[in-house]
């Protein structure tokens, strides 16, 4: 004894609740592949595809059209960027002498901003902070042998 089985319709689930108020274009019509087509659509219906529109756009991202940063460069036009980088971060030219350190090794007030400067482009988002920066800059000792000199 052999069954086959019958295919059996399935309701249409949506019979029966389409809003009055929608218009047909909406809707779809009787025969979907008839809007496939044709060649042209009907001022009708791109009156209403174009009022979804606004709803549609509104959930999309903005694009940002600017033109991308070059994925690889020269090393001097790299070493050139990072320059300008450190040196605007005390308010220099690239060419000016940063003044990181005085004659006895002592840290200047320029070292601060340049080592956060440089951390914020070697490390990005996981830059180090001003504390660190600080904390570290406090543990420096001078490198210049009069400052190391013992007294006898």
């Amino acid at each position: 004894m052999s069954r086959v089985a019958t295919l059996q319709p399935v309701p249409d689930i949506a019979a029966g609740i389409a809003s009055p108020t929608v218009p047909a274009l909406a809707r779809g019509a009787a025969d979907p592949a008839a809007l496939l087509d044709r060649k042209v659509p009907s001022p009708d219906r791109m009156v209403a595809e174009s009022a979804l529109l606004p709803a549609i756009a509104s959930g999309l991202p903005l694009l940002d059209l600017r033109l991308p940063a070059p994925l690889c460069t020269g090393d001097e036009v790299r070493i050139q960027a990072y320059a300008a980088k450190i040196s605007g971060s005390v308010g220099l030219k690239p060419t000016d002498d940063l003044d990181l350190f005085g004659p006895d090794g002592e840290p200047r007030p320029n070292l601060g901003p340049v080592m956060l400067a440089m951390s914020a482009v070697e490390l990005g988002t996981l830059r180090a902070g001003p504390d660190l920066v600080n904390a570290a800059i406090a543990r420096l000792k001078p490198v210049t042998p009069a400052a190391n000199a013992t007294t006898p």
